[in-house]
């Protein structure tokens, strides 16, 4: 099983002086960079905008990242929802992650797991001031792992999904992970962001439901440095992303979506360098091995047996009340998803987490649970 925690091409890390900068900076946090509305870099988009023809209108932003913006739209011909994910003009020129859908989607619509993959339902390219954009629309997703058990301003880990749907989402996670692995792809980017808890009964959605459950669009102008209104290069205005944590509980469902291939590459083919997030140091000869192949090794954090147990073992211990600090206060659809603040895990789970992830993060292959054998791990037990 991949144990790698993220695995990104190296990128320049050097900030932009206030002379460089074509753009103001936006007030608002949650936006893209501006700076990429530029030359082979982000397509402008608006809400309200008709792509392809037509078929698509956009109704929200549902967030953004280094190569791309991804908006919600209703699909006009189909009559559903869907994620447009707009890649920049220079990541369409590889169309590294669309070939990789493709790839796993010969697979996956006849499979059982089609429901716990992104699947791509349509594809097209837009010529805009920037360049040529590749856009693909998929299914539309949920909150994410990490948006619903955020606990900024308290304690890590204050916040944490209930066991038993942990359990069940992590054990769909590992399923999904083996059957993609058994395509001969790894996805190189397994994060909590990337873990999305699916709808269901949206389609019904009207565009003032979607603003009464995710938040109306909320708008930034864009200005140059001079205080003047942008060329076409770049939106009038950036959009916040919406925010489905507080979506009411009777559209989220207990089924785990993974998604974002941006960083996925052949089993045969892996990255050339690249940046690996790891837990303490690798034995030789990992490290030695990563370094000759050009790969950056960034220490997470320090993982040993004595840490490991103690960590698992202080699961609940530290664990704050919500509070009205800063307006961060947990709602009713998140007590249904979260555990309740001070749980602890009893003896007989702590034994079987620290040997499941032990087994896990081994840095011996040989040693090394695969995907398939952890979906089998003991605990999972009960966790359909």
């Amino acid at each position: 099983m991949d144990i790698q925690l993220s695995m990104s091409p190296r990128r320049s890390m050097a900030a932009k002086s206030p002379k460089e900068l074509r753009y103001r900076r936006p007030h608002l946090d949650n936006v893209e960079d501006v700076e990429k509305y530029r030359k082979g870099g982000f397509h402008p988009i608006h809400l309200g905008d008709a792509l392809k023809g037509g078929r698509y209108c956009v109704l929200h932003k549902l967030g953004h990242g280094g190569f791309s913006t991804v908006w919600l739209a209703h699909d006009k011909l189909q009559d559903r929802l869907v994620s447009l994910k707009m890649l920049t003009a220079e990541a369409s020129r590889q169309h590294k992650e669309l070939r990789l859908l493709r790839r796993l989607d010969e697979h996956v619509r006849a499979g059982p797991l089609r429901d716990s993959i992104i699947a791509t339902l349509d594809d097209f390219t837009i010529d805009g001031p920037n360049g040529t954009h590749l856009c693909y629309v998929s299914q539309l997703g949920g909150p994410s792992v990490s948006a619903v058990s955020d606990s900024p301003g308290e304690m890590a880990g204050t916040r944490r999904l209930r066991a038993p749907l942990a359990r069940k989402l992590a054990r769909q996670l590992a399923k999904a992970v083996s059957f993609i692995h058994d395509v001969g792809i790894v996805h190189g980017d397994i994060t909590p962001k990337n873990v999305l808890l699916q709808l269901r009964g949206i389609d019904r959605w009207s565009t003032e439901t979607i603003y009464q459950q995710v938040g109306r669009p909320i708008r930034v102008e864009v200005f140059t440095s001079s205080g003047q209104k942008p060329d076409l290069s770049a939106p009038e205005y950036l959009v916040e992303s919406a925010s489905f944590s507080c979506v009411d509980f009777e559209y989220i469902s207990e089924q785990a979506l993974l998604i974002d291939l941006g960083e996925a590459f052949p089993e045969l083919s892996p990255p050339s360098n690249g940046m690996v997030w790891i837990l303490g140091m690798p034995p030789e000869p990992s490290n030695s091995l990563w370094e000759k192949n050009g790969i950056t090794i960034a220490h997470h954090a320090q993982l040993d047996e004595s840490t490991l147990n103690d960590r698992i073992r202080g699961i609940g211990m530290y664990d704050q009340e919500a509070s009205m600090h800063d307006g961060n206060v947990v709602s009713e659809n998140q007590h249904t998803l979260l555990e309740p603040s001070g749980r602890r895990i009893s003896s007989d789970e702590e034994s079987d987490l620290a040997d499941l992830l032990r087994q896990t993060l081994d840095y011996t292959p040989e040693k090394r649970l695969s995907a398939e054998k952890v979906a089998d791990h003991s605990w999972f037990a009960n966790s359909e």
